[in-house]
């Protein structure tokens, strides 16, 4: 399954072309998930960048979900723990996702 965060399309657009949103962004509603992927248009011009920091984005909501969280739980505390526990990305990526 792709998981790259893809421009100007919607969440349901990016469901027809077997893209997928975080659990976490989708079920906190419709609102979430516009502004997840807004934010992924109009903050990242540079599709590889995009793509970066949507893999970046994409394993910690799965490492939050693994762990029960909410969209609404995380706290700066969860990104701490993951920031310690990650092997898989790059802390160096972690703190430029986190400006």
């Amino acid at each position: 399954m792709n998981h790259d965060i893809v421009p100007h399309k919607t969440p349901r657009a990016l469901a027809r072309q077997g893209l997928r949103l975080p659990a976490i962004i989708d079920d906190a509603g419709e609102s979430a998930q516009r502004k997840f992927v807004e934010f992924f248009v109009a903050r990242i011009r540079n599709k590889n960048t995009r793509a970066a920091y949507g893999r970046a984005v994409m394993q910690f909501f799965d490492w939050c979900e693994e762990r029960g969280l909410s969209l609404h739980e995380i706290e700066p505390i969860a990104v701490k723990l993951y920031d310690r526990t990650s092997d898989a990305i790059d802390l160096a990526e972690i703190e430029r996702i986190r400006v």
